[in-house]
């Protein structure tokens, strides 16, 4: 049987621009920006850890950032980020955290900042709500690989255009529930019981060493 459970605000969240490469971002909101002269891009976690029991098989997983400025026709992507250790209150465009740059300024090295397997995309909104990124395949790598703590890069990775997505961040407490938040469906092993190093399915009654499942065996005799 299948749980649920949904993990808001982010655990952490922060803003990085181009136009600003050493000022730490840390406000009411995050972006995605492609243009040349002001790139933004978001760095967020969720640390589901104590939420999801490790050896889950996750079956359905879903980011969720609420947009309030939007612009149609791009696409925006979620990729894994490799740095599990950049810090919100310092990550800047050139450093993950005070004294450590990025492999490329702007997480841009996808041998040392990023990974491509895995990436989720999700259409721009066409008007202010919540925009929905497919992240199942993350999760499940951060569960078995990462102690359940997900790190992502959020960022428009098409053509140079002043056309930029704006979305609350967990700093913003006028409503929380706009805050970003990740739902996640999983499953978890059954339980396998043994008897004598067999796997059984239900084991009612154990007498003189032998397993009676339905209460007629008794002695070996049905």
């Amino acid at each position: 049987m299948a749980s649920s459970v949904t993990i808001q605000p982010s655990t952490a969240d922060v803003e990085i621009l181009s136009n600003a490469p050493t000022a730490n971002q840390n406000s009411i909101q995050i972006s995605a920006c492609p243009y040349s002269a002001m790139i933004m891009k978001t760095l967020i976690s969720f640390d589901f850890s104590a939420s999801v029991p490790a050896g889950a098989t996750i079956t359905l997983a879903t980011l969720s950032l609420y947009a309030f400025a939007v612009a149609s026709g791009r696409t925006i992507t979620v990729n894994s980020l490799r740095r599990s250790d950049w810090v919100e209150t310092e990550a800047t465009w050139n450093v993950y955290k005070t004294g450590s740059n990025w492999g490329v300024a702007g997480a841009k090295s996808d041998l040392t900042d990023y990974m491509t397997s895995y990436a989720a995309t999700s259409a721009s909104l066409s008007a202010v709500g919540w925009q929905n990124w497919d992240v199942k395949d993350q999760i499940q790598y951060a569960r078995d690989n990462k102690a359940g703590i997900i790190h992502l890069l959020i960022w428009d990775a098409g053509s140079s255009e002043l056309k930029y997505q704006q979305y609350y961040s967990r700093e913003y407490t006028n409503n929380t529930s706009l805050c970003p938040k990740l739902y996640i469906e999983y499953t978890v092993p059954s339980a396998i019981k043994t008897v004598n190093g067999l796997a059984v399915a239900s084991v009612k009654t154990l007498r003189s060493s032998v397993v009676i499942a339905s209460g007629k065996t008794w002695n070996g005799v049905a």
